[in-house]
């Protein structure tokens, strides 16, 4: 019972000590312009949107710069985006606003 529960301490262990306490940045604020990208878009209920290609370039005091490529299924619709986050205390998912979206 004793060697079971240690065994299960340490499993614990390792498994928590690979979760990061500060998420990835460059990944939040990519995900912050997904959901204005699809709104801009004015997909239907059908309509999903894929993103890839995506960059993200620190534009200093918590902005980010994120763009890259879109495709809309179906519909079959593509181009590129161009995203500007910055920090927002307001915004208590993930602290950024969009404060900029531009479609091409």
């Amino acid at each position: 019972m004793t060697v079971r529960l240690v065994v299960l301490v340490a499993a614990v262990v390792l498994a928590l000590s690979g979760c990061s306490a500060q998420p990835d940045p460059n990944a939040v604020a990519a995900a912050k312009c997904h959901l204005p990208l699809s709104q801009k878009l004015e997909l239907s209920a059908e309509q999903r949107l894929s993103t890839g290609q995506v960059a993200v370039k620190d534009l200093g005091d918590g902005r980010r710069e994120v763009w890259g490529s879109f495709s809309v299924t179906p519909g079959g619709r593509v181009g590129g985006f161009v995203c500007v986050v910055a920090p927002d205390v307001g915004d208590k998912l993930r602290g950024l606003r969009v404060e900029s979206l531009r479609v091409e």
